[in-house]
């Protein structure tokens, strides 16, 4: 009997750990970061659409084709890597586990760092087309999990941020080829929470960079 007694307060703490545990982030305490266009120097229009003419899918919820590599590159750590061409010129993405990315050459130069409001964990860059040959780099950007939060960034050939965007967690990007132009197709979460309330905020999402009708 004596063992029943002291082992009962152990199971009520046991179970009150867990409720706490479901109910709440997890994951050190991590919060949404809300949705928001942040710059939009030309223009982007984006819309949801039900149905992709797509030729791939570049997935950030796995760490498929990530370069898993802890180097030291200008004295941060970064512990993944994710290659891509643009320019016909190769680059890599650099993931330190902190609040950026890099952007870095072949000579392991950073020519970009792209800031975040959570820690990253997986990114992956396409290049877009659009007629007279003008380019684009849109870079997404999959951060803290218990944040469900994600951030898109589009840089122009000489890497000025010309778009930004906060969204719900980041699932997989890719593109859509027209006679205008490349697409960019972002597909992130589609529900948050914010004051015990779930919002739907739709998706994925094509945005039209060289097309704006």
């Amino acid at each position: 009997m004596k063992f029943k007694t002291l082992y009962k307060p152990y199971i009520f703490i046991f179970l009150v750990s867990s409720l706490l545990a479901n109910t709440s982030c997890g994951g050190g305490g991590g919060e949404y970061y809300p949705p928001e266009i942040a710059i939009n120097k030309i223009g982007v229009f984006k819309e949801e659409v039900t149905s992709q003419n797509l030729d791939f899918k570049i997935d950030l919820e796995s760490n498929l084709n990530l370069e898993s590599n802890d180097k030291i590159i200008s004295g941060y750590t970064y512990y993944s890597f994710r290659n891509f061409n643009f320019n016909n010129i190769k680059y890599k993405i650099g993931i330190p586990i902190n609040n950026w990315v890099s952007i870095i050459d072949a000579n392991e130069n950073i020519i970009k760092k792209l800031e975040t409001p959570r820690y990253t964990r997986n990114a992956a860059a396409v290049e877009l087309v659009g007629e007279n040959a003008k380019k684009y780099l849109a870079v997404y950007i999959d951060q803290q999990s218990t944040s469900h939060s994600s951030t898109l960034y589009i840089l122009s050939e000489t890497w000025d941020v010309l778009y930004k965007e906060h969204l719900l967690g980041a699932k997989w990007m890719s593109k859509e080829t027209s006679e205008h132009g490349d697409s960019l197709i972002v597909y992130a979460e589609k529900k948050w929470r914010p004051e015990e309330k779930w919002i739907c905020v739709g998706g994925p999402w094509k945005y039209h960079l060289f097309n704006k009708q």
